[in-house]
């Protein structure tokens, strides 16, 4: 009876072994992947930030211009609070 336990462990050994490599290998496919979604899904999300912070500057700058007495200073200063809040970096007006 003991041989009969050995001989059926080591086939489950070997087994174990080898989806231990499958599962491994599956990783080493999958991960690059998953890891590129999530990079594609931040930048997409970046750029619809942006552009919303685009949208509701001009929006504000329009508003701006259209009140008594507003100068292009105005507008540039109105543009560039609302570019701080949203902590946009290296835009030009």
């Amino acid at each position: 009876m003991h041989t009969r336990m050995s001989k059926n462990r080591g086939p489950l050994r070997c087994y174990h072994s080898t989806r231990q490599g499958v599962a491994a290998a599956e990783l080493a496919v999958c991960l690059p992947v998953l890891v590129l979604l999530v990079l594609a899904m931040i930048e997409s999300c970046t750029m619809i930030f942006l552009k919303q912070s685009l949208t509701v500057t001009a929006y504000e700058g329009v508003r701006t211009v259209l009140q008594e007495r507003a100068v292009a200073a105005d507008v540039q200063k109105t543009c560039q609070q609302i570019f701080a809040d949203r902590r946009v970096q290296g835009m030009s007006l």
